[in-house]
């Protein structure tokens, strides 16, 4: 949804009817994973010439110092913490003559402006699939109320598209329609003796859950790798590989823990957009004993932020109100919960006072 607005922003800027408000500004758009290494000035004269077919350093240069360039920077939780660093600072020493847009997952502290892409509009849903047929459209409409909530993400339309397309079946939660998505894929390989290809599909997803960074997978070399990017849970561009989407690197992780509690001691969970996800999705999904065993890592690594994920967790169980996650279990997990979280914040507290009377 992010990328996705950009380029509708670039769109409309250049077309005939831009908005007022950035008329006078010439848009330059960076995909961030695209240009770690360089310099934020070098890249702006790398979009030029290769965008806009304008080799002249030294001009380019001068609009550069003139001022009136809105950068529309996608994919800053992507790429490392130097390389968010060196943009970020660019950024600020620049803000007086430029303006820059910055697409991130999980936003870093500051002074910026904050805006939040929006859900899809009912309407925005009816004309994105009227553009693929009519036929998909009336099936769309016969959907259940708890699959229509997931078409608010576009991610998940264009998911739940391909199902109708295909004429399958499309589920109510996200954690069964990825899984709709990747279960041929498991199947095949299974059958094929290769079930290490999904294992290693999950630890690069588990990678880029804790650091939100493309570049995990970007340069891996995967057997099957045609096989992945037919079915959609990658793509590739310039020659390297990405998720589709952040849910189905979420979706890949919530399954391995749904499969196996125990593997959360394998992974590094951090209180992000992604993690939470992940624990919306494990909730939809997972049994009692998986989710005790979960709550129970999570609250047991003196990390208050975990306690949030066991948290969220815990709403996410409870919001699909299985029989097995009723009022009996609710209180007694959350009880253990307050606990941990009480003692980790009186400790904390101590910290500070020692820190401060030393």
């Amino acid at each position: 949804g992010k990328t996705a607005w950009l380029y509708y922003a670039c769109y409309r800027i250049v077309g005939k009817q831009p908005p007022t408000v950035v008329a006078h500004d010439l848009p330059v758009l960076v995909h961030l994973r695209d240009y770690q290494t360089m310099e934020p000035r070098d890249v702006f004269f790398e979009e030029l010439k290769a965008r806009g077919q304008f080799g002249d350093s030294e001009l380019a240069g001068e609009i550069l110092r003139q001022g009136g360039v809105l950068f529309f920077v996608d994919g800053l939780n992507e790429v490392a913490d130097t390389v968010q660093a060196r943009w970020l600072g660019f950024a600020r020493s620049n803000a007086g003559t430029h303006r820059f847009i910055f697409t991130s997952q999980n936003l870093p502290g500051g002074q910026e402006t904050t805006i939040q892409v929006p859900e899809l509009s009912d309407e925005a849903i009816r004309r994105i699939v009227e553009q693929r047929a009519d036929a998909v459209a009336a099936k769309l409409k016969g959907l259940p109320p708890g699959t229509q909530s997931l078409l608010r993400n576009p991610a998940n339309l264009l998911v739940v598209i391909q199902l109708l397309e295909d004429g399958r079946s499309v589920p109510e939660t996200e954690y069964d329609l990825y899984m709709a998505v990747v279960e041929p894929l498991k199947e095949k390989w299974r059958e094929l003796g290769t079930t290490s290809y999904m294992e290693d599909v999950r630890t690069i997803a588990s990678s880029f859950a804790e650091t939100g960074q493309a570049d995990v997978l970007s340069t891996r070399q995967f057997p099957d790798e045609q096989e992945l990017l037919r079915a959609r849970l990658l793509i590739k561009r310039n020659g390297r590989l990405f998720f589709l989407s952040d849910r189905i690197a979420a979706f890949l992780v919530a399954d391995t823990l749904v499969e196996d509690p125990t593997a959360l001691s394998r992974m590094k969970p951090v209180l992000n957009g992604q993690w939470r996800l992940i624990m919306g999705m494990v909730g939809q999904k997972v049994d009692a004993a998986g989710a005790d065993a979960l709550i129970t890592a999570l609250i047991h690594t003196s990390s208050l932020l975990n306690v949030m994920l066991a948290e969220h967790l815990v709403a996410a169980a409870r919001t699909y109100n299985r029989a097995e996650f009723g009022e009996e279990w609710s209180e007694r997990v959350l009880l253990a919960i307050a606990h941990v979280r009480q003692r980790l914040i009186v400790a904390e507290i101590g910290q500070e006072a020692r820190t401060v009377g030393a």
